[in-house]
């Protein structure tokens, strides 16, 4: 029985060992050249998924950590995301008096040993509503090295443009919660970063 315990305290010892030498960071990929310092109005956060309680959650601690954002479920709801009709979002997002949209986006989830980070998909120039319908991939993968890519996109109503792209890495997080709860933190604190 002390085995056990002493197996189960130095494998909680190793994982938090493993977060805290690794914490998640973001990276910027793309910066718009012409973008200056922003100022939107109000700003509407997404997190593209399929998972409409992940969805409120992640949304809801972006806006609670950037101001003058709100949770875009509260404008747009999940049946008019899957939904093809973009003018639809577009209409809800002007009368909300949007006019700046953050989305993040998982990536990828993969086992990795050899140390060699994942690489990031999607063009920097691709449309923000391709980008909000594209399927996550979602899965953690106990026992294993888990690297889980996230990336994150600053983009502007008014303009119809992308202003900024980047990507995170997170390491073995203990649940989906978690790793949202870490990204959203380390996203917020790189647009705060860029002047976003």
């Amino acid at each position: 029985m002390r085995t056990g315990r002493r197996f189960t305290s130095v494998a909680i010892a190793a994982l938090l060992v493993a977060c805290v030498a690794r914490p998640t960071q973001v990276t910027t990929d793309w910066r718009d050249p012409g973008a200056q310092p922003l100022r939107f109005r109000r700003i509407a956060a997404f997190f593209a998924g399929e998972d409409a309680t992940l969805r409120r959650q992640a949304e809801d601690r972006l806006a609670a950590r950037l101001q003058n954002t709100v949770a875009s479920w509260t404008i747009v709801p999940d049946s008019q995301l899957a939904a093809a009709d973009t003018q639809t979002i577009r209409t809800a997002l002007a009368n909300a008096g949007v006019d700046g949209v953050i989305v993040l986006r998982l990536v990828d989830v993969a086992s990795q040993s050899s140390g060699v980070p994942t690489a990031t998909s999607g063009s920097p120039s691709e449309h923000l509503w391709a980008y909000l319908r594209r399927t996550p991939r979602s899965a953690l993968t106990p026992g294993q090295q888990t690297v889980i890519t996230m990336e994150s996109r600053v983009y502007s109503i008014p303009a119809g443009r992308l202003l900024w792209a980047g990507h995170s890495r997170s390491f073995n997080p203990v649940s989906l919660r978690e790793l949202v709860n870490m990204i959203v933190d380390a996203s917020a604190a790189e647009l705060q970063r860029q002047g976003m």
